[in-house]
């Protein structure tokens, strides 16, 4: 998964890390450390740290409610704090990234751009880019293709956030990567709300991706809403790579490549995919796990890593209040979506969600 060097950083990282989180009293003094006892009957209740507003316009209430993490706040309030989140995190993501998930991140997204099959000639739009890495992986596969064939029509891979330091991030990858050098695809980056693509024309983006970005968003329907409609019609693609629930899965397809679902000659479609069935009776010990590494594990690395336990608070938090597979999947035929599929990976700790615009 990883070079040795960085699995045995990783190991010793997570060493620490649970005798840190089983031991109290030889934890941090600092007042931001905050272990606790995980509850499998009672969902714990967080303290969530007032991230600094210096900066930030104040916004109106609305006086609907939302939840960010498991806090339930005001709808005008929670793309703010998302965005100090990613604020906060930017400079220590991908390092996060691969310790959080010890790697598997790399696999979830190789998969990913393994069913989008980007072809040249093509429009991509990334939503929430965070730090490149699916932005990148599109560039790279592009790349594979004869050079006569790129140039037979223009390519063009638009990488947005709403977050300026993430996407400051992701320019500075691009550069040191020297992706700007070159004017093949043709590279944009561009600071947009899922929520409010207006700066996109209609029917203009043949193929759409988010990646563990969908579940920061206030209003699921609004990102869908504008995600059909800057696609292209007749054959437009949505594809969603975000954290799942394991509680509908029975599934095991990761690091292993899954089988692509096949759309049914229906106009509509809900179906999923998956390698391996995994017996319903080993789903709650996994669940039990799963549990105790998101919320004892994860934002203790936060602390250790990138100095910032509540940001990854936050992150497990969001994660669980998200809509499962299916709910997910019911989302986007409301929206108009076609051929909506899913597919499982690594036990239901992530899917991918494939809809089309017809």
């Amino acid at each position: 998964i990883m070079n040795p060097l960085a699995r045995n950083q990783c190991s010793k990282l997570l060493s620490t890390t649970l005798r840190l989180s089983s031991n109290p009293l030889s934890s941090p003094s600092s007042p931001s450390f905050r272990p606790f006892q995980f509850s499998h009957s009672t969902p714990p209740s967080f303290v969530h740290r007032h991230f600094s507003e210096n900066n930030e316009k104040p916004q109106t209430p609305t006086g609907t409610k939302t939840h960010f993490g498991y806090q339930d706040v005001d709808e005008a309030e929670k793309s703010q704090k998302v965005s100090q989140v990613f604020t906060s995190v930017a400079q220590s993501y991908d390092k996060m990234n691969d310790y959080m998930s010890f790697g598997l991140h790399r696999y979830w997204k190789d998969e990913f751009i393994n069913k989008l099959s980007p072809l040249p000639g093509s429009t991509f739009l990334d939503i929430a880019s965070g730090s490149g890495d699916i932005g990148f992986r599109i560039i790279d596969q592009l790349r594979k293709f004869p050079e006569d064939v790129r140039k037979q029509k223009p390519t063009t891979v638009i990488l947005s956030d709403f977050n300026p330091d993430m996407l400051a991030v992701c320019k500075q990858r691009a550069s040191e990567r020297d992706y700007l050098l070159q004017k093949d695809p043709k590279i944009e980056f561009l600071t947009l709300d899922a929520e409010d693509l207006s700066a996109i024309p209609s029917d203009s983006i043949d193929n759409y991706t988010i990646s563990f970005g969908l579940r920061n968003c206030t209003h699921i329907d609004k990102v869908l809403a504008e995600a059909y409609r800057v696609l292209k019609p007749k054959g437009g693609r949505f594809l969603c790579l975000e954290f799942s629930h394991l509680e509908t899965s029975t599934s095991f397809a990761s690091p292993f490549p899954s089988s692509p679902p096949t759309p049914s000659t229906s106009s509509s479609s809900l179906s999923s995919s998956s390698l391996f069935t995994l017996p319903r009776t080993l789903l709650p010990p996994i669940s039990t796990l799963y549990d105790f590494y998101s919320f004892q594990v994860i934002p203790m690395l936060g602390h250790i890593v990138a100095e910032d336990r509540d940001s990854y608070q936050y992150l497990v938090e969001s994660i669980r209040k998200f809509p499962n597979q299916p709910e997910l999947a019911a989302y986007l035929e409301r929206a108009g979506f076609q051929h909506v599929t899913w597919t499982d990976m690594t036990f239901g700790v992530v899917a991918i969600h494939s809809a089309f615009k017809l």
